[in-house]
């Protein structure tokens, strides 16, 4: 690392005068992408055995440079963008109505959404106000009546752990009522989890992100931390996924087709039903 940027492959020629330093950095006018490509352009055929067999559509696919990702950052992504669209579906579901922890005194909405909230939350940990977690209480509570905890804590997480513990919070929404109704309840955050936790749609919604946690969020995660699993294996399961996504689309249009074919039967049905009505009439 120098003053200038990350260095990669550096060298020193030393010269009567000076002494130049050489080496790929990190720029964002994509100058060391260049070079790279060059080099690999002049290589190849070195080292590519039948390089002159092969097509000049070959060759050029050969010769482009790979852009290779964390493959975290697609759970990552994911994470955000369910947590978007859920904002915009609970802002759709209530609009200005009042619900949940918003009926709690010195409870404010926040930036993330209200399913966002209650998952984070519901893990009873303490958010600033020491008096306010209730995390070691909680778990007392489980052990006392042989529930197990399928819930991560979110210190040390990023934002993917709301999948997960969104199977939790569904599992465990009923005794989560029950140890704040009649054992632990008195702080401002945990009566803020209690208020949420009575709105169906809030637990639908956490329920729904389980799902995703299912499939395919851990699935891909437990290939993704096998050392076996190399970066070129993951291109067959993310071709996998997207498989399992089009055949996904095509089985919610072809139920929605059908839902439409059973509107209009019954739509017809009942017009047939009014005229003889009518006529009886």
């Amino acid at each position: 690392m120098t003053k200038f940027g990350r260095k990669f492959g550096s060298y020193q020629v030393a010269t009567a005068d000076k002494v130049f330093s050489l080496g790929l950095m990190e720029m964002k006018c994509g100058t060391a992408e260049h070079t790279l490509q060059k080099l690999k352009a002049e290589v190849l055929p070195d080292v590519v055995k039948g390089w002159s067999a092969l097509s000049q559509e070959e060759q050029c696919s050969a010769m482009k440079m790979n852009h290779l990702f964390c493959g975290f950052h697609f759970i990552v992504g994911l994470a955000d963008q369910a947590s978007s669209c859920l904002k915009e579906w609970v802002g759709l579901r209530f609009e200005d109505e009042k619900y949940g922890a918003l009926e709690v005194p010195r409870v404010f909405e926040t930036k993330e959404s209200r399913v966002a909230r209650l998952i984070h939350t519901a893990t009873l940990e303490k958010h600033g106000d020491e008096q306010g977690g209730a995390t070691a209480h909680f778990h007392a509570y489980l052990q006392m009546t042989n529930t197990p905890s399928p819930l991560a804590n979110f210190h040390g997480n990023r934002n993917y752990v709301a999948f997960y513990n969104g199977a939790g919070v569904y599992v465990l929404h009923k005794a989560m009522l029950h140890f704040l109704q009649d054992v632990h309840g008195e702080s401002n955050l945990l009566k803020a989890v209690k208020a949420d936790l009575v709105v169906p749609d809030l637990v639908a919604w956490a329920r729904a992100l389980g799902f995703l946690c299912k499939l395919p969020i851990a699935p891909l995660w437990r290939v993704q931390e096998d050392k076996h699993t190399s970066i070129f294996d993951m291109s067959n399961h993310y071709t996998s996924l997207h498989k399992q996504e089009e055949l996904k689309q095509f089985c919610i249009k072809k139920h929605q087709h059908k839902e439409t074919e059973i509107a209009k039967k019954r739509a017809a049905n009942l017009k047939k039903k009014e005229d003889l009505t009518k006529e009886v009439g």
